[in-house]
């Protein structure tokens, strides 16, 4: 399960339409997630946008995290050096900037 998920997270030569769908969302809820930053009004609205693409983010950290190993080719280090990497901790920040 950890491979599959692995496999359409992460890109590959031969992009698979699972990839490209999830590729796709994750680039409209970075969009999205900028939308509220550009208004200078506060609405519900973009309070509950920014909340869920966070919520998404984090998810989307966690599996990369989960599937540490089969990136860093490290085995069970890979879990320990995988935050420490430069897009890891960047995609770390952008988290706990939106939670802050």
């Amino acid at each position: 399960m950890r491979k599959k998920i692995y496999n359409i997270i992460e890109p590959t030569k031969n992009i698979t339409t699972i990839e490209k769908i999830y590729d796709i969302f994750m680039i409209l809820v970075i969009i999205a997630s900028l939308l509220p930053l550009t208004i200078k009004t506060h609405f519900t609205f973009y309070a509950i946008l920014e909340n869920v693409t966070t919520l998404i983010f984090i998810i989307d950290y966690l599996l990369r995290l989960m599937t540490a190993d089969f990136k860093l080719k490290q085995g069970k280090i890979s879990f320990i050096k995988y935050p420490f990497t430069f897009l890891a901790m960047t995609d770390l920040i952008a988290i706990l900037s939106s939670l802050l």
